[in-house]
């Protein structure tokens, strides 16, 4: 995205050099003998080489703000908080809605843990600084998703109306639609505890991941890649569909 923008940029500004210059259109001279005209045409052009100087650092070489990334992700994080206190009186999975509330807090935490780590170790200017604060990106995303999954199976299971039912209940349904509700209600169970259990793994290899970088004898990229945790992040990202749209 980043890339495009400043494709965008320099499209727009070859554009407007064309428009300006070109014999054909407005056809500023800078080798006019008029002062005024020689002086704009050196300004647009000047104006246009700083553009293009910012444009390429802002676009390619500066790394992203901590801030930045903290202030993208925290609309998210509240959106989910919300919507998963709606289910803390659900009929079959309350329990689970308060662990997973537990774990968004466990998970911000960590996450401002580590971009703090991130700051201490690392330089902006080296790869080993992108190369982490990508890996928090992803696996951030990863922790989200599994949390929509979460809150869509809640919903869903809501609405089919499962629930402990009662004796009574039981005997008014045929024991093919009893068998029915029941294995639904497994499924959802499995998907409930599915995502749990993934954000769960997911925080504990966070918790390595800044174990073993508070290890790291040097910044080089590539012992920060030959890290155990970072190689088995990666593997984890990749096993998902969010890494491979």
């Amino acid at each position: 995205m980043r890339h495009l923008k400043l494709i965008g940029l320099l499209l727009a500004v070859i554009v407007v050099n064309i428009i300006v210059l070109s014999p054909g259109f407005l056809g500023v001279d800078l080798t006019s003998d008029s002062p005024l005209e020689k002086s704009a045409a050196l300004t647009l052009l000047i104006l246009s080489g700083i553009l293009v100087i910012y444009a390429s650092y802002r676009f390619v070489f500066k790394q992203p703000d901590n801030k930045i990334l903290l202030r993208e992700t925290e609309a998210v994080e509240q959106d989910a908080q919300q919507a998963l206190v709606q289910y803390r009186q659900h009929k079959l999975f309350s329990m689970e809605v308060q662990h997973a509330l537990d774990q968004l807090h466990r998970m911000k935490q960590k996450k401002l843990a580590l971009l703090d780590l991130l700051s201490q170790r690392f330089q902006p200017s080296e790869l080993s600084y992108s190369r982490f604060l990508g890996v928090i990106s992803a696996v951030e995303q990863l922790f989200n998703n599994n949390i929509k999954g979460l809150i869509s199976k809640l919903r869903g299971s809501e609405l089919s109306g499962l629930s402990a039912a009662d004796q009574r209940m039981q005997r008014m349904l045929s024991p093919r639609v009893t068998q029915q509700k029941q294995q639904l209600r497994k499924e959802y169970t499995d998907y409930v505890l599915g995502y749990i259990s993934s954000n769960e793994e997911i925080l504990i290899k966070l918790d390595q991941l800044m174990l073993e970088t508070t290890r790291l004898g040097t910044t080089d990229y590539r012992e920060l890649d030959d890290m155990p945790c970072m190689q088995e992040i990666d593997q984890l990202i990749k096993q998902t569909k969010y890494y491979k749209q």
